[in-house]
Parts: C-alpha cells; sequence; structure tokens
C-alpha cells in the first residue's frame, strides 16, 4: 500500500499532479485558474473481468473516488502554492 494506505499509484499520481502544479504555477499570473477534474473513467476501468460474458459490476463507487481524488487535488495544490508564495486558485 502507498500513502494513507491507498493503492500504490496513489503516490504517483500526486507526485505528477505536484510537478505539474509547479510547472503551471510558475507561469500562472495574478488572477489566473487551473481546472482540475476528478475522472473514474467508464465502468471497464474500474472491473476486473473486462472480457465477454465476465461480471460488469462494478467494484468501486465512482463518485466517492472522485471525491477521494478532489481532496488530494486540494491538499497538493494547497501544499504547492504555499511554498511558491502563490495566491492563485485551483477549481
Amino acid at each position: 500500500m502507498g500513502p494513507e494506505g491507498t493503492h500504490p499509484m496513489v503516490g504517483h499520481f500526486l507526485r505528477w499532479w505536484k510537478q505539474a502544479a509547479l510547472y503551471w504555477l510558475h507561469e500562472a499570473e495574478p488572477g489566473d485558474v487551473l481546472l482540475f477534474v476528478c475522472e473514474i473513467g467508464h465502468h471497464y476501468a474500474v472491473t476486473p473481468n473486462y472480457l465477454p460474458g465476465n461480471s460488469w459490476e462494478e467494484h468501486f463507487d465512482r463518485w466517492e473516488q472522485s471525491i477521494v481524488m478532489k481532496k488530494l487535488a486540494e491538499r497538493v495544490w494547497s501544499e504547492v502554492s504555499a511554498a511558491a508564495g502563490k495566491t492563485t486558485n485551483m477549481i
């Protein structure tokens, strides 16, 4: 498990988001807004058996997972923007 008992890929995404936010903040002008979209993909992305004849039952609540992603992204944004001393917004 990765950060806070999450899937190991979460740590990779947090690093990618942090680096992307740093790049964006470097170029941002006062009043600029970064849009962040939480997207969990189609049902085949969260089912173990995307093969004909297998179950299409989802094993996760995509809405709940989007909220988790939103909170993680907000945490990364707070850390990065505070370190950069910038007062731009992420929505």
